[in-house]
């Protein structure tokens, strides 16, 4: 036999029966007994016991449980208490928690979508609760710990107020409280102490979406308001026996699901028995009756009366029809005296209607006024740019007013570094010049017509390289043409002439050569600093530009003399409610005036009546 380890329950030992007191003992406040934890619904849990198993040994020592039977569970404080483990038996560590293995829980708890549908239900079952809204504000996820313990309280608070986790029982009483609940899905302690983990969300949205749906159905279907009245007071004047109600609903409900043939006649006989059972008292009805025919001839005889007096009142209104048609001869006389009156009438309504109208008119133009002052009025306090906006925007229009004077003296500053440049160019332009004119001179005083093409332009604007590459190689060749001549002359006497000829062509080639090296030498200069000059240039207009920008901007966010502006407004506001209050006491004048005339009027009027006896309209009264 395979030894077991210490503490461990064996399932072999007979149970043991509890006693009355244990069994009221397992009972909670609220009422419902607290079942043992089993796995199969058709064993009877009433029996438990209590084993234990020493390690490295074949005998088993049954030790007595410690359970104290006069112990009462109801006088705990918070929480939920549980069955102790005495008393429970060996099968309820078989079963999982969360019920018994023949019920599953058939919901897609991994389906995302299924899971999006839960997470809605359970957000708008906590925002109609109150309490519920605080928890939910950034919505469930991310989920910790404490807010699942907030929102499983929450819920089962509204399903039982005696029920209270916290974070250090809700891993006991949670597995519990679905195995009362009849929970079909899985409550582990795996998922419970990591309920914050994703691989632990299905199972705590599947646990939540059950809770709120119990919420819901207790909300929606409350059949006993339904059946009974909901003041039982005495002052209602119903006379139905409620509690006679449910069993006849009962039977009515199983009559018409059962199909039954003779339906009609069974329904009929329930129907005869609960109304003889409402209405057995007939002679107390029959009573009542005859004291509402009795009080039913009193009105008859009443009705009878009124109809004597109207026979009699006939002929007073005949009476006092002849009476009628002497009047109508005296209103026809009185007509037309009325008819002068009335125009009368009519000229002060006319005056009355034009006084309206010029009272509308002033009253128009008050309210213009009055739109164009508050219009103002949200203008100033609504204006956007502050005192400090506008301290800032001056600042900032400071800053870049220095920054532009920086780059426009760094300008100029570049531009006479540019123009000193260009002073030394025209200065060895000029110098290139001079000897230029020397060089031309000096060929020309030479009459050769070799020397020809060794001529360069006399403008140093014009000059190129190729020219001056040829006019070298023509001087080398004069020069070697005249080398020639000095050897086959062998003469004495040029030898004079071709010596100063060797040293005007040597000084004039030394010439050429020095100029097309600084040729070469300022152009290249020339150009590199073009090539700087124009990038620069290129730089400084952007800047230029966005600096411009910047300040265009400013200009037109910030109005120009705005404090002025500001002040300009108050002084027009301050000139407008003067305005305004001249324009009131004037149409007061006027309307007290046009009213004190038209009493007069009325008053002379009404005179007039009294005095030829007739009676004053009521609708001028």
């Amino acid at each position: 036999m395979k030894k077991s380890s210490l503490g461990r329950r064996s399932s072999t030992a007979p149970p043991q029966r509890m006693t009355f007191s244990e069994l009221e003992s397992t009972r909670r406040t609220s009422g419902i007994p607290v079942r043992s934890r089993t796995s199969s619904a058709d064993r009877n849990m009433s029996l438990s016991t209590s084993t234990l198993i020493r390690s490295k040994s074949q005998t088993n020592l049954r030790a007595e449980s410690a359970y104290n039977s006069n112990y009462d569970r109801r006088l705990t404080g918070t929480g939920t208490e549980r069955p102790s483990r005495g008393t429970t038996t060996s099968s309820a560590r078989m079963s999982s928690y969360g019920g018994s293995k023949s019920k599953r829980d058939n919901r897609p708890l991994q389906d995302k979508q299924w899971q999006m549908v839960a997470l809605r239900m359970v957000e708008d079952v906590l925002r109609n609760i109150p309490e519920g809204r605080s928890l939910i504000e950034g919505g469930i996820k991310p989920l910790t710990i404490k807010r699942f313990l907030d929102i499983t309280n929450l819920l089962l608070f509204q399903l039982d107020i005696s029920i209270e986790l916290n974070s250090a029982n809700y891993v006991i009483e949670i597995p519990y409280l679905a195995k009362l609940m009849l929970y079909r899905g899985k409550v582990d302690k795996s998922w419970l102490i990591s309920a914050n983990t994703p691989h632990a969300f299905a199972h705590v949205l599947g646990f939540l979406h059950f809770l709120a749906s119990c919420y819901q159905v207790k909300i929606q279907v409350d059949p006993i308001a339904l059946m009974y009245p909901q003041d039982f007071s005495g002052n209602s004047h119903d006379s139905w026996k409620f509690k006679e109600l449910l069993p006849y609903f009962q039977e009515s409900y199983s009559l018409f699901c059962n199909d039954d043939p003779n339906y009609l006649e069974k329904q009929k006989e329930l129907d005869s028995h609960i109304l003889q059972s409402h209405f057995s008292d007939k002679d107390i009805i029959c009573s009542k009756i005859k004291a509402l025919e009795a009080e039913n001839t009193k009105y008859e005889e009443m009705i009878n009366k009124k109809k004597t007096e109207n026979h009699s009142l006939k002929k007073d209104v005949a009476e006092l029809e002849a009476f009628c048609d002497e009047l109508h001869h005296d209103y026809d006389r009185q007509a037309e005296d009325v008819s002068l009156i009335k125009d009368e009438i009519k000229q002060l309504e006319d005056e009355i209607v034009s006084l309206d109208s010029e009272k509308k008119s002033i009253l128009a133009s008050f309210e213009e006024k009055k739109k164009t002052y508050n219009n103002l009025q949200k203008s100033i306090e609504n204006q956007r740019v502050s005192r400090v906006d506008i301290k800032q925007i001056r600042e900032n229009c400071a800053t870049l007013q220095r920054q532009a004077e920086y780059e426009s003296l760094y300008l100029e500053e570049y531009e006479n570094q540019i123009f000193q440049e260009d002073l030394t160019l025209v200065d060895l332009q000029n110098e290139l010049q001079l000897k230029i004119r020397e060089y031309t001179l000096m060929l020309d005083k030479l009459d050769d017509s070799s020397l020809e093409n060794a001529k360069i332009p006399g403008n140093v604007q014009d000059q190129d390289v190729e020219v001056i590459q040829r006019a070298c190689n023509c001087l080398i060749d004069v020069q070697s043409k005249f080398a020639n001549l000095i050897k086959d002359k062998n003469s004495t006497s040029k030898d004079s002439v071709i010596g100063e000829y060797k040293t005007t062509i040597a000084e004039l080639e030394s010439k050429c050569d020095n100029l097309e090296e600084k040729i070469n030498a300022v152009k290249e200069e020339i150009n590199n600093e073009l090539l700087q000059h124009t990038k620069k240039l290129h730089e400084l207009k952007i800047d230029l530009e966005a600096i411009e920008e910047k300040r265009l901007e400013l200009k037109k966010s910030m109005p120009e003399n705005c404090e002025e502006h500001i002040r300009r407004q108050k002084i027009k506001a301050e000139e407008m409610e003067v305005d305004l209050q001249e324009y009131r006491k004037r149409v007061k004048i006027i309307i007290s005036e046009r009213l004190k005339m038209f009493k007069l009027h009325k008053e002379n009027v009404a005179k007039f009546f009294r005095e030829h006896g007739i009676n004053f309209p009521e609708k001028f009264s």
